[in-house]
């Protein structure tokens, strides 16, 4: 799945393994609408099937973003996301979520 997520990266863009989930900074995405297109970007990416063997294998992506402001940490930024991930879930899965304080 790396690999294919990091097609979507750009230089300043940093993409890692939190625990079992992938974490993407974006420090660039000004608005929400360039937001939600660069979520639908990769969930068209997640959503090519993958091979294996004579199998075809597709899966879902459920995102949560969380926007950072000036006296956020990284810890609550992680939080809140994972908290709109799960909240994403819950809605269905395979969507993005903007983490919103009503969610906590």
């Amino acid at each position: 799945m790396a690999p294919r997520l990091q097609t979507l990266t750009r230089d300043e863009d940093t993409i890692t393994r939190f625990d079992d989930e992938f974490v993407m900074m974006c420090e660039t995405l000004l608005s929400q609408s360039k937001i939600w297109k660069f979520m639908d970007r990769i969930r068209s990416q997640v959503a090519m099937p993958f091979q294996v063997g004579d199998r075809s294998i597709s899966v879902t992506v459920s995102i949560g973003i969380a926007l950072c402001g000036p006296d956020d940490s990284a810890e609550a930024l992680i939080r809140d996301a994972d908290l709109a991930m799960y909240q994403a879930k819950k809605l269905g899965r395979n969507r993005a979520v903007l983490f919103e304080r009503e969610i906590r």
